[in-house]
């Protein structure tokens, strides 16, 4: 499947050193735009991760708190000599 399919045409002398230029950068203008692809998959896979983990959010029941107080206020904290 890697295949790269030189004619006649390519290899006049005429043509020949354009022909060994572009061979060259062949390679990293592949690099070029697979690594731009994988970095806008990546950035929207970021985007739907943090969109999927908001709506978790929104769905997560709130649990009601009920904190009981102690202080100096309260029975527990008096001195048993002095009721």
């Amino acid at each position: 499947m890697n295949k790269l399919s030189l004619f006649p045409r390519h290899t006049k002398a005429a043509e020949r050193d354009n022909t060994i230029n572009l061979i060259h950068a062949l390679r990293n203008y592949f690099h070029y735009h697979i690594k731009c692809c994988k970095a806008y998959l990546h950035a929207h896979m970021r985007h739907k991760t943090n969109e999927f983990l908001r709506r978790l959010q929104l769905a997560r029941p709130e649990v009601k708190k009920s904190f009981r107080r102690v202080g100096p206020n309260t029975a527990s904290d008096a001195p048993s000599g002095m009721e």
